[in-house]
């Protein structure tokens, strides 16, 4: 091959500005659909994973065990967090809610995930206007998580809120939070969902208002209220799943002391221990599912 061949074929891994910059024109209409007053508030990446990936994502937190990786969330909870600390899980194996709690500096449990989540957090800066290396680990005392969260049923799952809207995030309206749905509703659950607030006002459902899709992704106002209501799944339906990333206050301290467990935290440690067994899966978790149905 030529040098002149060469240099055009070398140039698709040329690593410069333009290979790392979305183009305005583009980040123009996303950002009017989220900040103008007339804007829905919210913006659909329609497929942002491959159908392939959506899968992988939704199988492995659906069936992952809590304690395999992850550390029991301290009872303070994100109060607690620490530059450099675990991942944490919260609830119980085949409880209603579960969640897992994942920083970047950890090994991940799931390196597909651990990519996908970068990702999202370089398109969700760019969209704001910052770096693209924002908050991803905690430089300033601030550090990107990357959240998964499963909610088989609940009648209130999320209350309806509003993130930073106290006095010292004024100064920040533009923050955005982002919404990876790794389950389709109507389809891996029944019932409402994520329920938002628009620029305008009113209210939208989606699944019933915004169609969504198992693999989309939507960056959403912080600000704006919002929540998770009335979800329903069948035992053989893996529930509302997905993917957020809060942005947790990550004071630089050391890890707290190590405390004993009480005798009732102990308790539901061991029977969680033996549900994941296979004489639990067989014997025990139908049990218990035909108690809950009874109460």
């Amino acid at each position: 091959m030529t040098v002149a061949e060469l240099d055009a074929r070398d140039a698709r891994f040329r690593f410069d500005f333009n290979s790392l910059a979305i183009p305005e024109d583009v980040l123009q209409p996303i950002r009017r659909d989220l900040y103008h007053s007339q804007g829905h508030g919210y913006h659909v990446f329609r497929n942002f994973l491959d159908p392939r990936i959506a899968a992988h994502m939704q199988r492995f937190w659906s069936e992952l065990e809590l304690t395999h990786v992850h550390e029991p969330l301290p009872a303070e909870g994100v109060k607690m967090l620490f530059n450099g600390c675990p991942d944490y899980y919260y609830g119980t194996q085949h409880g209603d809610h579960r969640g897992y709690l994942n920083f970047f500096w950890n090994h991940p449990a799931d390196e597909v995930s651990y990519a996908v989540a970068m990702q999202v957090q370089w398109l969700r800066n760019r969209v704001m206007g910052r770096t693209p290396q924002d908050d991803i680990f905690p430089l300033h005392g601030r550090s990107v998580s990357y959240r998964t969260v499963i909610s088989k049923r609940g009648k209130v799952v999320t209350p309806t809120h509003r993130d930073f809207a106290a006095d010292e995030w004024i100064r920040e309206p533009w923050r955005l939070q982002a919404t990876l749905f790794l389950s389709a509703p109507g389809v891996d659950f029944t019932g409402d969902g994520f329920i938002l607030e628009t620029n305008r006002g009113d209210h939208v459902m989606f699944g019933r208002d915004v169609p969504i899709a198992n693999g989309d992704l939507v960056l959403w106002r912080y600000c704006n209220e919002h929540s998770v209501l009335n979800v329903e799944s069948a035992d053989d339906q893996c529930g509302f799943i997905r993917m957020l990333f809060p942005v947790e206050e990550v004071p630089n301290r050391q890890r707290p002391p190590l405390r004993h467990a009480s005798w009732p935290e102990m308790r539901v440690q061991i029977l969680e221990r033996l549900k994941a067994t296979p004489l639990g899966q067989r014997v025990l978790v139908p049990i218990w599912h035909r108690i809950r149905r009874r109460r």
